[in-house]
């Protein structure tokens, strides 16, 4: 098993990286990744002059991934599960927010059996997470929350997030 800490550590925030075999699990030669992240970013808004999370930037995030080679059948496959917290970006006038609404999960299968060729196939964005964004706007700006003015919400597919089907060869030819 390994683990990787990063610095700084709390109350900055702190990074984590966890790789475990999965054998005890009943999944030979299985493998778990383990990725995180939890932050603390501090700024003064500079419209407001109140104390906020950092423009554009996360406070968590994290992903789980587990992969399984089948060495008899020329295999390996795996899925990824990821989760992260939403964004917030500040303008003079405006306080925007986005976020999924469901996680994103990845399958994948590749083989080798073909002679000098790699083949996977990868099923991403299983669940079809749907990205939410509100824009909430503030006249003559954001200074005092009664100077809000309207709110604009859409919920939105397509693009990342949009289930996708992919078949990848590589090798030589």
């Amino acid at each position: 098993m390994e683990a990787d800490f990063a610095v700084p550590l709390w109350p900055g925030g702190l990074r984590a990286d966890l790789t475990a075999p999965l054998d005890a699990m009943g999944i030979p030669r299985g493998e778990l990744r383990l990725n995180g992240l939890v932050q603390n970013t501090r700024a003064t808004d500079p419209v407001t002059g109140r104390s906020r999370r950092f423009s554009e930037e996360t406070e968590w995030n994290y992903s789980v991934d587990i992969r399984q080679p089948l060495p008899r059948l020329q295999l390996l496959w795996g899925v990824s599960y990821e989760r992260t917290d939403s964004t917030q970006l500040f303008r003079l006038r405006e306080q925007r927010t986005n976020h999924w609404d469901a996680p994103s999960i990845d399958l994948f299968v590749e083989s080798t059996a073909i002679k000098n060729a790699l083949v996977r196939f990868t099923v991403a964005d299983i669940l079809r997470p749907t990205d939410v964004r509100e824009r909430r706007f503030f006249t003559p700006d954001r200074t005092r929350a009664q100077n809000l003015t309207s709110v604009e919400t859409r919920a939105a597919t397509g693009g990342f997030g949009t289930r996708s089907y992919t078949l990848r060869v590589s090798g030589r030819f």
